[in-house]
Order: C-alpha cells, then structure tokens, then sequence
C-alpha cells in the first residue's frame, strides 16, 4: 500500500516544526523499535548459545530490515494519518538493502569474528585493510557517499512507489536539496562517532557489566533521537524539493523521462 504524500506549501524549516511538534514521541518510539529487535536477537542468540554467525550478524540484518518496515509508519506520522499502513511491498526489500550501506563498516568488523581464531593472520589482514586506516576511512567515505546518493529513497518507495532513480533524481534537482542531505547525511555520523568517543575515554570506562549495559543505552537512545531527528528532516527535505513542488521545470521533465 502507497503512503499518498501532501505537497505543502511552508518552508523547510517550517515543515520540520510543524512535524517535530506533531509527532516527535511516536517517532521516537518507532525509533526504538529496531534497536529492540536487535537487541532481543542478540540476546536470545546468546542465551541459547547459537553460533556466533547468528549473535553477531543475524542482529545487524534483523535491525536493517525492522528500520525498512518501520519507514512506513514514520512517515504516516509526518505525513499526517493516523494509524499504521501497510508496507510497499518490494519496496521494503529495496529500502533494507539501501540501509545496510551506512553499516558497511560495522558488518566488516562483525564478519571479521567470524574468522576462526587458528586464522589469527586472516583475521589481522581484515582489521588492517578494511578497519584500520587508510583503508578503514576509504570504506566509511564510501557509505556516506551511498547513504547520501539514497537518503531520499524511503520517501520515493513509500509516497511514490518509485525507486532509485526517482530518489536521484529529486536529489540532484536543486542545489539546496543537496546541501541538506549532505547535512542529514553527516550529522548523525558525527554526533555518533563523538558519543562513542566520549565513552570510550569517560573515566569510569570498564569492561564490567554495568558500564557495558549503560554504553549501549545511551548509544540507544541517542541513535533513537538522530533517528527522529533525521526522519524529520528528510521528510521536510522531500516536500521542499524543487522537483517534487514542480519548481525544477528541467528536473522535472527529466524525472518524467526516466521514472
């Protein structure tokens, strides 16, 4: 089922408080919804002691693809409706292989433990080539240029039941939406990387259960508020495009020929 999308007339930011005020703690919620899926496939691989392919990746995939699911309501909120819709079928298929792009980095370094320890040398060259700089850097440069080439791609699928090139296309259609994509795009990363950081080097750090359960719930909950966050302004993002309010006559026509 198609989210049918409004055309509004407001500014960016306008559209972003107008949505924010609305909707800000059912889009939290909704946030939390991965994280805890994740985590209840983590935690329940471990305790029935599964194979460590399933407790280390099986999470990362099951997160992917509830974030794809939960698209659907996120953006009955911002849109307005009520009540939770059903998804865009293959769509969703489409939005969770986009979203692993962002985590390309943290499914090298899972995949690396998968590496049998008698391969102590395979395992090291993972880590060197992939994790480590230069390599290390090159891979994350390359998901964030993927996660900004499809950051409108859940607004295509699920108000237009359109794709990729319909994504692309709105992207690249106006300056100012290029500028605010990138922003969406590197904000999240950054304020990510400086909370883990903090965490890292906070004084009380340990390896006892206590810190480890308080670093994933702070990361939790701030991976759940750039989630909304992001939501909000990829959504606002979208309804401004030139090429969606028909203000890219050029965009326009060139979207009506490729879609």
């Amino acid at each position: 089922m198609i989210i049918e999308g409004t055309r509004e007339g407001a500014s960016w930011w306008g559209i972003v408080k107008s949505r924010a005020a609305a909707g800000w703690w059912r889009l939290l919620l909704l946030a939390l919804v991965p994280l805890l899926a994740e985590w209840a496939v983590q935690f329940g691989g471990a305790a029935v002691r599964a194979p460590l392919a399933i407790t280390l990746v099986l999470p990362v995939l099951v997160g992917v693809a509830v974030s794809a699911v939960v698209w659907a309501p996120k953006l009955e909120v911002l849109s307005g409706r009520r009540g939770l819709l059903g998804t865009a079928g293959a769509g969703v298929a489409v939005l969770a292989v986009a979203l692993l792009v962002p985590q390309a980095r943290r499914l090298v370094i899972t995949a690396s433990f998968l590496i049998p320890e008698s391969a102590v040398g395979a395992r090291s060259n993972v880590f060197a080539t992939l994790v480590l700089p230069p390599g290390g850097a090159v891979l994350e440069l390359a998901a964030l240029l993927g996660s900004l080439a499809l950051t409108l791609l859940p607004m295509a699928v699920l108000l237009e039941g359109a794709g990729v090139r319909r994504a692309w296309a709105v992207l690249r259609g106006d300056w100012r939406t290029v500028l605010r994509a990138v922003g969406i795009t590197l904000i999240p990363a950054m304020v990510s990387s400086l909370v883990l950081s903090a965490l890292i080097s906070s004084p009380a750090i340990g390896f006892d259960h206590a810190f480890v359960i308080t670093m994933q719930l702070t990361q939790a909950l701030i991976n759940a508020l750039m989630d909304s966050v992001t939501a909000v302004l990829l959504y606002a993002t979208w309804q401004r495009a030139a090429v969606v309010r028909g203000g890219n006559g050029a965009a326009r026509e060139a979207v009506s020929a490729g879609v």
